[in-house]
């Protein structure tokens, strides 16, 4: 009964990734991960932003959603939006304990314009991160557009709260 079952899957690199390909217009889209706890991921290594991750969006994912969700004990981040990600959402989760960032948002530094924007973090608890990695932050964004953070909860980080940082177009709203 999948209501009912628990997966361990501990060690992982990256426990759920959805990789779309924005160029080629094949997006991962209305995807929702609701209710889900996320334990016990691998360790970072030497890609930082793939490694010990518990939820990685990338390249082309639009209008998907981690909601109600629970984070702990990760080697990595929480969740990482990356490159060409728009209009998705993190909300009422709780992150504790990770290795790294709990949430980051990013696009291309010096690759060319952003392609990331209009996503959402929104009401989630975000304490005691960057365990591993010390200069983690509870939430970071970088070179996207239109975003919103708003109404978190964010204590006991390894650096600071909330950062967003790059040549971001628009104003960022929080």
């Amino acid at each position: 009964d999948p209501a009912r079952a628990e997966v361990v899957a501990g060690n992982l690199n990256v426990m759920v990734a959805l990789d779309g390909d924005a160029g080629k217009d094949r997006w991962v889209a209305h995807v929702e991960l609701r209710g889900l706890t996320f334990r016990h991921a691998g360790r970072e290594g030497q890609w930082r932003h793939f490694e010990g991750t518990a939820v990685r969006f990338k390249h082309g994912v639009r209008d998907c959603s981690v909601l109600d969700c629970r984070f702990a004990d990760l080697g990595g981040c929480g969740v990482v939006i990356w490159k060409e990600c728009v209009s998705n959402t993190v909300a009422g989760c709780e992150f504790t304990r990770t290795g790294d960032t709990c949430v980051k948002v990013f696009d291309y530094f010096g690759e060319g314009p952003p392609m990331s924007g209009g996503n959402r973090i929104l009401n989630n608890h975000i304490h005691h991160c960057g365990r591993d990695y010390f200069g983690a932050v509870g939430i970071t964004l970088g070179m996207v557009r239109d975003s919103v953070v708003a109404h978190n909860l964010v204590h006991d980080t390894a650096y600071s709260g909330i950062q967003w940082a790059g040549d971001s177009p628009g104003e960022p709203a929080f």
